[in-house]
């Protein structure tokens, strides 16, 4: 009888609600096949619920990332539209000179026969707020240039997949005329090695540092490596695609770290050197040993016979003054037009019908 009670009691202190697969289970009890349990959600500490919503973002963060996400799109596009109305202009430029020639008689004697030139780069090619070494180099040796190069780029973003679907097919299609391209001139490393990143292969300083202290060649090495797997990948991609191509890069030369930028754009040396407590002679002598072993790099990208040439191009300004430097990193008119006849030089020397 005494259980018979207890059984009454707690039956009867069931709502009708709880009634059914929805009703709590008792303490203790495991759930039956088919039942549903409530589970009310736990507020966290900073009071949004444990469960499916707390992970979601905040409306307002997906319209920011949408809105990152399509800005870059746009850019990226804008620059893929200004690539092809280069192409589409260079093309219609040699096929001009190509008939002004013809009817000269040029052609039929070999003389002045038009070379195709492609260019692949980063800010030193492409210089918005001025001219550049493309631009010099076209005036210098009365020629169009396919001028595909984009400031800002780094060596692992033109290797990257889609920039590099694009130079696969530049360098597969040729020139307009059909041929291949006699040379295809490279820039690219120098974003690579400077920016806000420069930091981390730079140590901080102590008294009595020496520069090679102050870099760290580990660190440093590892961005090398990048740039190195880079510029292999393109000189295969040359090979296996356009094997009679000549491949032109160059060195940097000496940038001064005078915390300079342009357009609100950098600096790119001076900041990280001065968070790191570098002193001001020892900065330029780090700016220095880094350019120099990436110049040491590309040598070991040219062994004789391969078609890559360096373009010796490092230690052409006299002085790191403001009659050869704009800025940290890009030369005045005056020091892209010293580049640009080194390229001339470069270019003569393998192609002697070059005016």
């Amino acid at each position: 009888m005494a259980k018979t009670s207890k059984k009454r009691k707690r039956t009867s202190s069931a709502s009708p609600r709880q009634k059914g697969p929805t009703a709590p289970k008792a303490k203790g009890a495991r759930a039956r096949s088919g039942e549903r349990t409530r589970i009310k959600a736990q507020p966290t500490r900073g009071g949004t619920p444990r469960g499916a919503s707390a992970s979601l973002p905040h409306p307002s963060a997906r319209a920011r990332f949408a809105g990152i996400t399509t800005e870059r799109e746009r850019l990226d596009k804008t620059v893929e539209v200004e690539r092809a109305e280069r192409m589409a202009a260079y093309e219609a430029e040699l096929r001009r000179l190509e008939t002004a020639r013809a009817k000269e008689g040029a052609r039929a004697t070999g003389a002045g026969t038009l070379l195709t030139i492609l260019a692949e780069g980063d800010s030193w090619f492409d210089y918005p707020v001025g001219t550049d070494v493309v631009r010099s180099l076209r005036d210098l040796i009365g020629l169009p240039i396919a001028h595909m190069a984009h400031y800002g780029d780094e060596v692992r973003q033109m290797l990257s997949l889609k920039q590099r679907k694009e130079i696969e097919q530049r360098l597969a299609r040729g020139a307009t005329n059909g041929r291949p391209w006699d040379a295809l001139l490279f820039s690219g490393g120098g974003n690579d090695m400077v920016g806000d990143q420069l930091c981390i292969w730079i140590k901080p300083y102590s008294d009595g540092m020496t520069v090679e202290q102050v870099l760290d060649a580990v660190r440093f090495g590892a961005v090398l490596q990048i740039v190195e797997a880079g510029y292999r990948d393109l000189i295969a991609l040359r090979d296996r695609l356009s094997p009679n191509t000549k491949l032109f890069l160059h060195q940097y030369d000496f940038a001064p770290p005078n915390g300079r930028g342009v357009c609100n754009v950098g600096p790119w040396l001076k900041p990280s050197l001065d968070f790191r407590l570098v002193p001001p002679n020892l900065q330029v002598e780090a700016v220095k040993l880094m350019l120099q072993r990436f110049a040491t790099l590309l040598a070991s990208l040219a062994p004789h016979g391969s078609n890559v040439f360096v373009v010796p191009t490092q230690g052409t300004f006299p002085a790191a003054t403001d009659e050869w430097w704009a800025n940290e990193l890009h030369p005045t008119k005056k020091g892209f037009l010293a580049i640009a006849e080194k390229f001339r030089a470069a270019l003569k020397g393998q192609f002697p019908q070059l005016d």
